[in-house]
This record gives structure tokens, sequence and C-alpha cells, in this order.
């Protein structure tokens, strides 16, 4: 809800709307995504990283089923923004998938996030974007400190 003065126009889905099949429906192709939800993920099993919405997790291997990606993908979560290397070396994770699907960018957290100290430094970081801030940069600016991390190349 804070971000609507950044993205007076953007689709907000939240509570019952939050649902897996509408946030892929939503995120296919988008420009700016951003999801604030609890996150998990694991060592042992990365493309089981996920995002809990309302009907359940959105994990990982459910971004492969995007034809296309959002350009730059924010993900306000605990833990979804690491990866482990496959056998082949290629990375595995949400990030990665993100990547992997066309996203140009994907910022995530990869530390506990806290719920109610992100929101003033989230809400910076978007403005920084919308004012043509190069994505490393405003995550360097704004959401470092809070263990935030800036894949792609914005």
């Amino acid at each position: 809800r804070g971000l609507a003065s950044v993205y007076p126009r953007a689709a907000v889905l939240q509570g019952p709307a939050a649902r897996v099949d509408e946030v892929l429906r939503a995120l296919e192709g988008a420009g700016i995504a951003h999801l604030a939800a609890h996150g998990s993920a694991s060592a042992q099993t990365p493309m089981l990283a996920s995002v809990r919405l309302e009907d359940g997790p959105l994990f990982a291997y459910d971004a492969e089923r995007l034809s296309r990606a959002p350009r730059v993908t924010v993900l306000s979560s605990c833990w979804v923004g690491g990866s482990v290397p496959a056998s082949s070396g290629a990375p595995l994770g949400m990030a990665a998938s993100l990547l992997a699907m066309g996203g140009t960018v994907v910022v995530a957290g990869v530390l506990p996030v806290s719920d109610h100290g992100i929101g003033a430094a989230m809400l910076g970081f978007h403005r920084a974007l919308r004012a043509g801030v190069a994505p490393a940069r405003a995550v360097a600016d704004h959401l470092a400190d809070a263990g935030f991390i800036c894949y792609g190349t914005g």
C-alpha cells in the first residue's frame, strides 16, 4: 500500500486476491513487480524457495512457468535471495529462476527482513528507481543494510 504514491496505477494484489495463479498472471511481463510476503529457502532444495501467498507458497519452480518474468522483481521476503549451484554449476533458487525467465534485475533479501522496519527503506528504494537511479545503486543506498542484494544488470 505504501508504494501507491510511487506507482499510482499499479495493480495491487493483497489478502484473498494474492493467490499463486493470480500473482503469476500479474508477474507475466510486468515492468516492476514487488512481492512482500513471508519467504523461506533451503540450501538442500533451492527450487523450493518460496514466498507465502494467500493460498500457499509460490515456489522458485513456479517462476519458471512464466513466459517472461518482470523486468525488475523485488522480493521483500526473508532468505529468498540466495542461490545454490546445481551439479552443472548453474545457480538454482528464486532469483535465478526469475532471471532465467527473462528478468533483468531481482532485488531480494538474503537475511531475515523486519516487517516493521523495512517500509521506509523500501519506499526510498522505489522512489530512487522511479527517479532513474540504477537498481544496484538504489539497493546500496537504501536496502543493503537490511540484507538485500541486487542480481542482474539493471
